[in-house]
């Protein structure tokens, strides 16, 4: 199966479990563009991660993908294929979740856990730097520092709690309209232009505070 064959049976998946997703997003960079994350989703009190893994991948980056997701989300989940779940199950956290494709439907062999070893830099990467200041300004004695050091003086001083609240604002502020098009545009079915939807660049500014 492709890729986006497998995104759309996970989007399918998503929104027959709930319809109370805040955002949903498709090639969300973060670690400052080191990474891209296939999928992620996001509710009022959680993230989730999915890395996708169809026939035609290799799984040489997974563990490195999966490490660098785990540092940021409450869920990382792989979606694979035949082909490749019996290594994912394998070599993979056993807090990472595992979604088999049967062709038609998702299945799930294995459930994430609840990860709760973020790394409050990691987090703050998906929030600008011109908002971190603008937030944090009195914590900032010099502002002409780069956006990792601006992260790592927040991390030290700011209690993880808040600052992975304000990931999940920043991401839905960022990824809210899209979702909201892509809803109403899917009908039935969703399609590969549906697809297209969550990967667009909309408009949106990346705000912290609501």
């Amino acid at each position: 199966m492709k890729e986006d064959d497998l995104k759309i049976q996970l989007l399918n998946f998503l929104l027959k479990k709930t319809t109370k997703w805040v955002f949903l997003a498709s090639e969300v960079p973060f670690l400052s563009m080191s990474r891209f994350i296939d999928l992620c989703a996001g509710t009022t009190r959680r993230t989730y991660a999915f890395e996708v893994k169809s026939d035609k991948d290799s799984l040489v980056r997974l563990n490195g993908q999966l490490k660098d997701m785990l540092q940021s989300f409450d869920y990382v989940i792989v979606v694979t294929t035949e082909k490749h779940v019996k290594n994912v199950l394998k070599n993979t956290p056993k807090k990472v979740g595992v979604y088999i494709s049967n062709g038609i439907h998702l299945k799930v062999l294995r459930k994430p856990k609840l990860n709760e070893k973020l790394n409050s830099i990691s987090v703050l990467s998906f929030i600008l730097k011109s908002e971190l200041i603008k937030a944090y300004r009195s914590l900032l004695p010099n502002l002409n520092i780069n956006a990792f050091e601006v992260r790592k003086i927040i991390a030290k001083n700011i209690n993880q709690k808040e600052i992975v609240k304000l990931k999940r604002i920043a991401l839905k502020n960022k990824y809210e309209r899209r979702t909201e098009v892509f809803l109403k545009e899917i009908g039935n079915k969703i399609t590969g232009d549906d697809l297209e939807i969550l990967r667009s660049d909309f408009p949106i500014n990346l705000k912290i505070a609501e």
